[in-house]
């Protein structure tokens, strides 16, 4: 019971988190046009799967700037040379990130995973209506860990940004520095497509979500009457 519950307040502080954090972030931020120049290649499992992080490099004032983006994948989401947005908080060029909805869909899956978990909990103490008490308690343990990492954050920009180089390369480029783990070949770099399997298995897990989310609320339903 005590799993179910440290599960479910953990996914939901996180993604509350990753989704206010967001929110908050392109709120203040500014964007600019940037294009894919490679991807840096990394290994992080023990299959030696290959991730792919991309490395962008945009312009503001006639200053061209150069970051790795803070997420990658098994599969390369953009073509070399494709435009994307860029969005940067204030002038902190260290927080430079690629505009894209995947840090709403994180948050929202571990979100979900978080209630189902809550759910499971509430389910093993009895009715809901009983535990009015426990519920308070648990927003406002969830509320005070989520304004303390967004607060973290806040300090991790700045620690970051004071850490930052703003001297240029022999490129005349600020920002990253280009490793020998840079991929550039266009032969590596083909852009996948996701495949008929995928679409399948997403369907699939969409319904089951689905249901699975209707039956949730039908039970809490029930409690509450």
């Amino acid at each position: 019971m005590i799993v179910f519950l440290v599960v479910g307040v953990t996914f939901t502080v996180l993604g509350l988190f990753l989704l206010l954090d967001a929110y908050f972030f392109r709120r203040s931020a500014k964007r600019v046009r940037g294009h894919v120049v490679a991807y840096e290649a990394g290994h992080f499992n023990a299959n030696n799967a290959i991730t792919y992080t991309p490395v962008i490099v945009y312009e503001v004032d006639g200053q061209g700037y150069r970051f790795l983006s803070d997420i990658g994948a098994t599969t390369v989401p953009y073509e070399r040379g494709e435009e994307v947005n860029v969005l940067i908080m204030d002038t902190l060029h260290s927080t430079a990130r690629i505009e894209r909805s995947a840090r709403v869909g994180v948050s929202l899956a571990l979100l979900f995973m978080g209630s189902v978990s809550l759910y499971f909990f509430y389910e093993k103490l009895g009715d809901v209506a009983t535990h009015t008490w426990l519920t308070y308690t648990l927003l406002a343990v969830v509320g005070f860990l989520t304004f303390s990492l967004l607060q973290f954050a806040k300090v991790y920009r700045r620690k970051k940004e004071k850490n930052f180089s703003y001297t240029p390369y022999d490129d005349g480029l600020i920002g990253y520095e280009m490793t020998e783990n840079v991929e550039t070949s266009p032969a590596v770099l083909e852009k996948t497509k996701p495949t008929k399997t995928t679409y399948k298995v997403s369907l699939v897990l969409s319904a089951l979500l689905l249901l699975f989310s209707l039956y949730w609320a039908n039970r809490v339903h029930q409690n509450i009457e």
